[in-house]
């Protein structure tokens, strides 16, 4: 059987939206399985890249339209804004959820010293 483009309009668009749905959940088992042999050092952050990448990714095709010149320079700001505000919420929660960052080690070395 060879592979091809669907015929119908509604196979590609049903498929095209799938494959959208299933980035996220297969990125984050394909990373946690490597994460589970052994892949990742513990001490290193090279976990938290991929999943911040993929995420900026998808989150830039979503604000994709808010970044054309007709919008104007404030809502351009804006998107980038969110985009690296996302990415790195992302980041500080992938570290967090895959251990490479205790939290309680983490704010004792936010705290100020006096």
């Amino acid at each position: 059987m060879l592979l091809g483009t669907p015929r119908h309009r509604a196979t590609l668009w049903i498929l095209a939206n799938a494959a959208w749905i299933a980035v996220s959940p297969a990125a984050a088992l394909y990373f946690d399985r490597q994460l589970r042999k052994g892949a990742y050092p513990v001490d290193a952050d090279s976990i938290g890249l991929p999943i911040m990448g993929i995420a900026v990714w998808v989150m830039e095709r979503w604000l994709d339209p808010y970044f054309l010149h007709a919008n104007g320079p404030l809502i351009q700001f804006g998107a980038l804004s969110l985009l690296v505000g996302f990415g790195l919420a992302v980041y500080a929660g992938a570290v967090l959820a895959f251990g490479i960052v205790d939290p309680k080690d983490l704010m004792r070395r936010l705290r100020r010293r006096r």
